[in-house]
């Protein structure tokens, strides 16, 4: 006999958001010894079920037990949207979920939030166990795509990610520039980057960058496609397998970096959070000069 867990993300989210929420109860099936009941990929992200498999987790069951009965685990106020999901940033709420699900019976279906996320349970993504579980879930053709020479990935946000609709998200066009820059000049000329991002590219075609776009060191992927993205996956699987990753402070980006092997991440953000412990934060409004210093340092010490 064994407690389900029932995963509601939303299923109007994109890859990233949609597997943080189900990552949420995969950790806490691990947490107490119960079963995840095996989730899908919805709407948006149908494509992704194609490139994953949750029942190869130990901690996800593909059928459950006779006679089980429905448990609601939700809070009892509903915050400002209806939602009744726990907050899982304070290590309060996260000891009595977890306390919770260890005295609901045996053969109970315990249904988890709608869109609940996983706040602080990603940080056990830098335990081994953990990390591999979800390793092994996504079964992506990494050949298909992964190009054979040692390469660099930078994702930026970009598509609907406008500096007036999403300041907290959106980095200068300068900043990249500057950070491509330094890269050419860092790594080993055997090296190529690849930019991975939506909308207009016609930024990036600037005379600083001239030399590594004419001779093909700098690789740029875009599309003008939002939601529904042929390419995504292409490019996931890029910024997962590249030697040096640098993520956007988005979900998607993240995943790549905690499903991926990377020899550096350095994440772009002003939350200041990513669940790895070796990964390199760097605040876009701080000084040029400062995070160029930051980021060429991790590199030098890489002896790449």
């Amino acid at each position: 006999m064994s407690k389900y867990l029932l995963a509601s993300p939303d299923r109007y989210g994109r890859f990233g958001h949609q597997t943080t929420s189900i990552s949420a109860a995969l950790i806490l099936a691990h947490l107490t010894n119960s079963k995840l009941i095996a989730p899908r990929y919805m709407y948006f992200c149908d494509k992704w079920n194609k490139y994953s498999d949750f029942s190869r987790s130990k901690n996800v069951a593909s059928a459950i037990d006779e006679k089980t009965v429905v448990y609601y685990l939700e809070k009892e106020l509903v915050d400002q949207h209806g939602n009744r999901k726990w907050d899982l940033t304070d290590k309060d709420q996260i000891a009595d979920i977890i306390s919770k699900i260890h005295i609901a019976s045996d053969n109970t279906i315990i249904h988890l939030p709608f869109d609940q996320s996983a706040g602080l349970l990603l940080r056990l993504l830098n335990k081994k166990e953990i990390r591999d579980d979800f390793r092994s879930i996504f079964l992506f053709p990494d050949q298909r795509i992964t190009p054979l020479f040692p390469y660099a990935c930078v994702h930026i946000r970009r598509g609907d990610c406008t500096r007036n609709a999403h300041p907290l998200w959106y980095v200068e066009d300068n900043f990249y520039i500057q950070l491509l820059q330094l890269l050419f000049s860092t790594l080993p000329i055997e090296y190529k980057v690849y930019v991975c991002t939506q909308g207009d590219i016609s930024w990036l075609n600037t005379s600083e960058l001239s030399h590594v776009l004419t001779s093909q060191r700098l690789i740029i992927r875009s599309t003008d496609q939002l939601f529904i993205n042929d390419s995504e996956i292409d490019d996931f699987i890029i910024m997962k397998n590249a030697s040096f990753l640098f993520s956007a402070a988005s979900s998607f980006s993240h995943w790549a970096s905690y499903l991926g092997c990377h020899h550096l991440v350095v994440d772009i953000s002003r939350s200041g959070f990513h669940a790895l412990n070796n990964t390199l934060i760097v605040n876009p409004d701080d000084s040029v000069i400062e995070n160029m210093s930051k980021i060429n340092n991790a590199i030098d010490l890489l002896q790449v």
